[in-house]
């Protein structure tokens, strides 16, 4: 298995989208969210690529699993749209945990997979000890070609080994 720790605000989506030019053409509309239509393509041909296993890292993860879900079923109508779908979430551990740990508790309780690559994909860099794995996205951007790439080359690296 080859695990993706994805967020979304910041990578899916970006200070552009939201504020800067919400009119802009690279927007992707879902209801009443906006994600940059850029990211989720590179985003989807990196999954693609490494046959990665979308877990969902976000604090868009609070509430999966409830049919009502507004976020849930905004975003699984984007990542449906660009072939995409999550395959699990991060437990919550609580509202003021680093991102890293909760990303491990996830890698504790799955230990059972033959994990193959780790990469997580972010906008923040509370990873505290997985932070090696981490590809820093500019939340004004979002995820950009360059980040696909350096995602690319990380990947690449791990498999080698």
């Amino acid at each position: 298995m080859r695990v993706l720790f994805l967020d979304v605000d910041g990578v899916l989506n970006s200070e552009i989208n939201f504020f800067i030019k919400p009119n802009h053409q690279d927007n992707f509309w879902v209801e009443d969210r906006v994600f940059s239509k850029s990211s989720l393509e590179l985003m989807s041909k990196l999954i693609y690529l490494f046959d990665l296993t979308v877990i969902l890292s976000s604090s868009w993860r609070h509430g999966w699993g409830y049919q009502e879900d507004a976020e849930q079923r905004i975003l699984q109508k984007a990542l449906a749209s660009f072939n995409m779908e999550v395959y699990d979430v991060t437990p919550t551990l609580s509202w003021h945990n680093p991102r890293g740990e909760e990303i491990q508790a996830w890698l504790d309780e799955n230990q059972d997979k033959k994990i193959e690559a780790i990469i997580i994909i972010d906008d923040e860099t509370d990873m505290l000890h997985l932070k090696k794995y981490l590809i820093k996205t500019d939340p004004y951007v979002g995820f950009s070609l360059t980040d696909f790439e350096n995602a690319c080359s990380f990947l690449l690296k791990q498999l080698d080994n």
